[in-house]
């Protein structure tokens, strides 16, 4: 069985220790850096399944880190932080960050983020054996993890690419807030809106690159969000799909 690969990387010793041991007392290996360089090298050298990541660390900051990352290679990253202000989480989700968590945090809260950061970055999140989708100009290859827009590859984040799973999974029907931050996130994340705001935003801005004029992501407002194949087609199924209607009789 596979024991996901976490690197910690923090300028503070404390908190290296006390994020390995929550994270090895729940079955994870961890990797540590203590500066942005050192984490470069070990990210390249070890290839982790995730990043756990401070912001501020002397020379190289976390956001430079995070964008030298995604050059590498699609490791999702939770920002760790003791900055607890709105408009510097919501910079980070808008930089594509899959979590952000404030410091101090609980261990039950870590390890939550954690799990559920691995399981939308591993899992496809469709619910047949089907190996692609294709909605009008969007084409998902589940095999592949691959979006494309009239054939042109479109780069998502692991989070980005399960919402937009989600959405052309279901395209046409409304997806409220709380079941796709549930279906996403987990239940733990039920009412964090601005995540879902975010990530929304960024995945139109994406998919527009290859088709300036079609808006494919709809938002029914104060309910949800609906992928549209047609400018009408949110029109098709008004009735929003809640986690309890989403569930097999």
């Amino acid at each position: 069985m596979h024991r996901p690969l976490i690197l910690v990387v923090d300028d503070d010793p404390i908190v290296i220790k006390t994020v390995r041991r929550i994270l090895q007392d729940n079955g994870f290996l961890v990797s540590e850096a203590m500066n942005g360089e050192s984490a470069m090298q070990s990210a390249e050298a070890q290839n982790p399944d995730l990043v756990v990541l401070d912001i501020v660390m002397p020379g190289t900051n976390g956001f430079e880190v995070y964008r030298r990352l995604r050059e590498l290679y699609n490791v999702p990253v939770i920002m760790l932080s003791a900055i607890d202000d709105v408009s510097t989480k919501v910079r980070c989700l808008d930089e594509g960050i899959d979590d952000y968590l404030t410091k101090p945090f609980s261990p039950d809260e870590l390890t939550a983020r954690v799990k559920s950061v691995l399981r939308r970055s591993k899992v496809s999140p469709q619910a047949s054996t089907q190996h692609y989708i294709a909605k009008g100009e969007v084409k998902i290859d589940f095999d592949e993890r691959r979006v494309t827009v009239l054939g042109k590859n479109v780069k998502l984040t692991p989070t980005e690419y399960a919402v937009l799973c989600e959405l052309v999974n279901n395209a046409g029907k409304v997806l409220t807030h709380r079941y796709l931050l549930r279906t996403i996130w987990g239940p733990e994340y039920d009412r964090e809106k601005e995540y879902l705001h975010v990530f929304v935003n960024r995945i139109r801005r994406k998919l527009s690159e290859h088709s300036p004029d079609k808006e494919f992501i709809g938002c029914a407002s104060g309910i949800g969000y609906v992928f549209r194949v047609n400018e009408d087609e949110a029109a098709h199924d008004t009735t929003p799909v809640t986690e309890e209607s989403a569930k097999p009789a």
